[in-house]
């Protein structure tokens, strides 16, 4: 019963990811993208990206995926993420607060350690939207690694009917994408530091979100650094 149930979870996964494959990997190479930075840092970060905004991963060059890690889920559904994920071109992390918790933040330290990037989803994964919990703090403190915001938008998009507001662009969509100044977090905070981090993060968050909007309305696409 055990060997059954988990040939139909694998034939689900494999049968979801080659759906999701057809939708996105076209997408992916349609999307016009610009990217922007307000600062020169090249170092590892822990890029703060909101759950519904995940598609801010796809900026990245694809020369660059590699050193660009995502956290996910080591669920059914996490399965079919980290299938589309490696096609995609990334590297990834499998882990969440309930399952591979303790092991997941271990491998998230060693890779900031060996110089690589972790897109970390501050809100994730069951919200309260947009609102920062501390793991990314903790995360940041552990490692000595800054906290870098990172905000997408795009021309047109669909919002899907989740608890995340999650938004893909369409085909061949102009979209846009930036990279907040590093946040340093202190080795020893109280609780209300962190906190007080927490909030700070949601802010510069919004205050990206806002100037990106901004900007694709007036069509003021001029990258300020390039990476």
């Amino acid at each position: 019963m055990a060997f059954k149930k988990k040939f139909k979870d694998k034939l689900k996964v494999n049968i979801v990811t080659f759906l999701y494959c057809l939708y996105i990997l076209p997408l992916d190479k349609s999307l016009k993208w610009q990217v922007f930075k307000k600062s020169d840092y090249e170092g590892p970060s822990l890029f703060a990206v909101w759950h519904g905004n995940q598609f801010a991963n796809l900026s990245v060059e694809k020369s660059k995926r590699n050193k660009h890690n995502l956290l996910i889920s080591p669920s059914n559904d996490g399965d079919t993420i980290a299938n589309v994920s490696k096609f995609l071109g990334y590297s990834l992390i499998r882990g969440s607060i309930k399952r591979r918790g303790a092991e997941a933040a271990r491998e998230i330290i060693s890779s900031l350690e060996s110089g690589k990037n972790v897109s970390y989803t501050v809100d994730g994964p069951k919200g309260p939207i947009y609102k920062i919990k501390p793991g990314i703090i903790r995360l940041a403190q552990m490692s000595g690694v800054p906290i870098v915001p990172f905000v997408s938008t795009s021309k047109n998009y669909i919002e899907l009917p989740s608890w995340d507001k999650y938004n893909l662009p369409m085909y061949f969509d102009t979209c846009i994408a930036m990279y907040g100044e590093p946040i340093h977090i202190p080795k020893e905070l109280t609780e209300e530091q962190t906190k007080n981090y927490q909030q700070e993060i949601e802010e510069r968050m919004f205050d990206l979100k806002y100037e990106l909007e901004e900007m694709l309305g007036k069509n003021d696409l001029t990258p300020e650094v390039g990476i």
